[in-house]
């Protein structure tokens, strides 16, 4: 479940980081190959391995900023350009938090990627990213998706810290 995510204990970093790898991987072939290619079908095995890797002590929230992104509340090294990529592809979409957990399967992997790799704007006339994931019925992994337009409306003042704070907050209480 979404809200059970275990944001207390400090995240696998190497396991968080081939989740990121393979998640890019996965993206990039099933942006370019049929579904039952070898390529997609290898790609996503090794996304849900790592994803099952880095929750073999329970899900983990993946909490999405502009360029960066936290594990359980931890923010993952920047330096490592698949963290800026990972983010990239989240926020134009307007994801805020992807939780991590054992039941993601290869199928809901797929179908998260395909919404993924259709443009941001018509995802959004559509009713957004989360409204459409809802739509595949798959449950794992969990996406929340945040209206960064309001943040930065006035709605939730403050830094950058506190604001990045209040967005990790809400992103793993709101599961």
């Amino acid at each position: 479940m979404a809200g059970d995510a275990n944001t207390a204990r400090p995240p696998d970093t190497a396991r968080v980081l081939d989740v990121a790898r393979a998640f890019r991987s996965a993206a990039r072939a099933v942006g370019f190959y049929p579904a039952s290619h070898q390529t997609v079908v290898a790609a996503l095995e090794q996304l849900n391995a790592s994803a099952r890797a880095a929750t073999a002590e329970g899900p983990l929230c993946l909490t999405i900023l502009p360029q960066a992104f936290l594990a359980g509340g931890v923010p993952m090294d920047s330096s490592e350009t698949v963290v800026a990529d990972l983010a990239a592809v989240c926020h134009r979409h307007g994801i805020g938090a992807v939780i991590l957990d054992a039941v993601a399967t290869s199928a809901s992997w797929h179908a998260l990627l395909e919404l993924l790799a259709r443009k941001p704007e018509e995802v959004r006339a559509a009713g957004g990213v989360q409204r459409q994931w809802k739509a595949s019925r798959h449950r794992s992994p969990a996406i929340l998706e945040i209206d960064f337009g309001a943040l930065l409306r006035g709605q939730v003042g403050g830094d950058f810290i506190e604001l990045a704070g209040v967005i990790s907050h809400y992103l793993e209480t709101a599961g």
